[in-house]
């Protein structure tokens, strides 16, 4: 087995990691240092992994919250944008019609 084998195959686990497969581990064998190496990488692989896993979920939990957020805010202001244009046309010059666009409008900018 030598010395030779044990670190061929750490090497190909540390090109597998390089090559964006964080499943990637090294095999053990043995107390020696280059088992220990090889133990340390693993530790330190299973580390990257859940890393990545909660940077991947965060991300995703981001994402929801800005997709969500835009969807709130556009609701509300495609209705100011509705009442606005309304309040330009004829339906303004009624006292009670202007009352209730510029009521739903407050109520809009409340939700905001």
């Amino acid at each position: 087995r030598g010395l030779t084998a044990p670190l061929r195959s750490l090497t190909a686990a540390a090109s597998q990691m390089s090559g964006d497969d964080l499943s990637a581990r090294a095999p053990v064998h043995g107390k020696d240092e280059i088992g220990q190496l090889g133990r340390q990488f693993n530790q330190m692989a299973d580390r990257l992994e859940a890393s990545f896993a909660e940077l991947a979920a965060e991300r995703d939990a981001l994402r929801r919250f800005i997709a969500d957020a835009s969807h709130e805010l556009r609701t509300p202001i495609t209705a100011l944008r509705t009442f606005n244009e309304l309040l330009q046309g004829p339906a303004a010059d009624e006292p009670a019609t202007r009352g209730e666009f510029l009521s739903e409008s407050q109520t809009q900018i409340d939700r905001l």
